[in-house]
């Protein structure tokens, strides 16, 4: 949080790497009555709490290995696959818990579903779906987190995905607010050594990445669907594991 900037209320830090993680500063500790997020002291009036999950660049990875015979393939493919796919990959949904989940759901037992898949369904379709899956999980933590600490004003975004324009100017469009960028690529690092010094330096926005507001729209109506497919799925593993 401090690498990024993010450090007012309403400020919200996102990363994603391997997995990924949004974080909230709070002027007062918030413990979640249902477990949902973490909360860690920062600094004098300063908590943050946040959501971490387990399935972030992994999935991706993952689905490049199943796909593609060359290494970072996938990534070269995004574009293409966003352009010749359309929101919603055409009624492919995925439940991105292939390394189980810890936020919103917290079970390590958890396993991912691609859910409407159909024989007309390309290799594009399901590098959409993985990529709107990961996000649509992202955007739960959002939501709980907001309604947690309030509506966010701002989204500072640091990790790997940045490295990519087409993934992250789709996070943009599912979470439904401008990514705000910082010039360094490595907040954590950053973060730590004004933690040490104490420092009250501003961390400068490199660039912004707007969201599409009505792309954002029709996402919508994708993750409500996403949201009652995943409660019923998660519900059926249970119910299997007692017949177990």
């Amino acid at each position: 949080n401090l690498g990024t900037g993010a450090n007012a209320i309403g400020e919200v830090a996102l990363t994603i790497g391997t997995s990924g993680a949004l974080r909230m500063t709070l002027e007062k500790p918030y413990l979640d009555p249902e477990g949902r997020t973490f909360c860690y002291y920062l600094a004098p009036g300063k908590w943050v709490v946040g959501g971490a999950v387990n399935n972030g660049g992994n999935v991706v990875e993952w689905l490049n290995t199943l796909l593609f015979e060359q290494e970072k393939r996938v990534y070269e493919e995004l574009p293409t696959a966003l352009c010749k796919t359309e929101i919603g990959a055409a009624g492919l949904l995925f439940i991105p818990y292939i390394n189980g989940e810890r936020a919103p759901i917290w079970d390590g037992s958890a396993r991912g579903t691609f859910y409407g898949l159909s024989a007309f369904h390309t290799k594009h379709h399901l590098m959409r779906a993985a990529l709107e899956g990961i996000l649509y999980n992202l955007k739960e933590v959002l939501s709980i987190l907001e309604g947690i600490g309030g509506k966010t004003r701002a989204v500072k975004a640091s990790g790997g995905f940045l490295a990519s324009e087409d993934w992250a100017q789709l996070t943009a469009d599912i979470l439904g607010y401008p990514l705000m960028i910082s010039d360094s690529p490595e907040s954590s690092s950053l973060g730590a050594v004004l933690l040490v010094e104490a420092s009250a330096l501003e961390v400068e926005t490199g660039s912004v990445i707007e969201s599409n507001l009505a792309k954002h729209e029709n996402y919508l109506t994708v993750y409500k669907k996403y949201l009652h497919f995943r409660d019923a799925l998660h519900l059926l593993e249970h119910q299997n594991k007692a017949l177990a």
